[in-house]
């Protein structure tokens, strides 16, 4: 389950055209945004990108890992302490809270803000999942869906070290992508509250750090990070969703009848 996004060739050929629109030197261009995280960076940052993203992203000449990656960097421009968040506190229940810097503090951050970017990505890329275990002499199949984490849970007796740290880092990655992303579906469908589900998520990245410490200490950093903001966070993501992902969730994402 671990995974860290990264640009493809389309996302490399999609910037290089914004830094040097006329086509020269662009094949340079293009290597050295391969190489050189500083000019990836300047060109995520590109006035233009927004612009000329959505009909590159139509048509799925860019990576979703491209695209989200603009949306936050965008969302960073835009937010700030004026800025009203849609925030459900009951069933069918929105109100409008002023969160735009909170939000705002969230994606400032290189660190977090390249985890949001890995979050989002990974659940457009969902994969059925099942583990065989014996209990009690037979052998019994455990399904799992990657967007309910009680689903995964029921594997964590079977894993050990890393494996352990995987699932246990997807888990607190589901509740941060439904509350980030599907607010409404955990208030009004599922009747979940979301101060208490941030707490479990929360618990759930802190559990993973730990788990990681030895092994890959700069995921425990992060997943840190992640714990410590996880408000922060889901609030930057329900900004994301509602001035981008509206009306398009589910064309990046898994229905949400598959999942939670």
């Amino acid at each position: 389950m671990a995974f860290v996004p990264h640009p493809q060739d389309a996302d490399l050929d999609f910037l290089a055209a914004l830094l040097a629109p006329e086509g020269r030197e662009r094949e340079e261009v293009r290597r050295r945004l391969r190489q050189e995280p500083d000019l990836l960076a300047q060109a995520l940052d590109h006035p233009d990108a927004l612009a000329h993203l959505r009909p590159a992203a139509e048509a799925r000449t860019v990576s979703p890992w491209l695209v989200f990656a603009l949306f936050l960097r965008a969302a960073r421009r835009e937010l700030g302490p004026g800025t009203a968040i849609p925030e459900w506190t009951g069933r069918r229940e929105v109100v409008p809270v002023l969160d735009g810097e909170v939000a705002r503090g969230a994606l400032a951050d290189e660190h977090l803000r390249r985890e949001l970017e890995r979050v989002l990505t990974a659940f457009t890329r969902l994969h059925p999942r099942a583990l065989a275990v014996y209990e009690r002499g037979r052998l019994r199949r455990l399904r799992m869906s990657e967007l309910d984490p009680d689903s995964l849970r029921q594997a964590l007796p079977y894993a050990h070290g890393e494996v352990a740290a995987d699932l246990l880092r997807r888990m607190a990655d589901a509740y941060l992508f439904l509350a980030g992303v599907y607010p409404d579906h955990l208030v009004d469908r599922l009747g979940k509250d979301l101060e208490e589900w941030e707490v479990r998520g929360q618990g759930l990245y802190r559990t993973a750090a730990a788990h990681y410490e030895e092994g890959a200490p700069e995921w425990a950093r992060d997943l840190e990070k992640l714990a410590a903001s996880f408000h922060a966070a889901r609030r930057a993501l329900n900004f994301v969703t509602k001035r981008f992902l509206a009306r398009e969730r589910p064309t990046w994402f898994v229905p949400m009848e598959r999942g939670a």
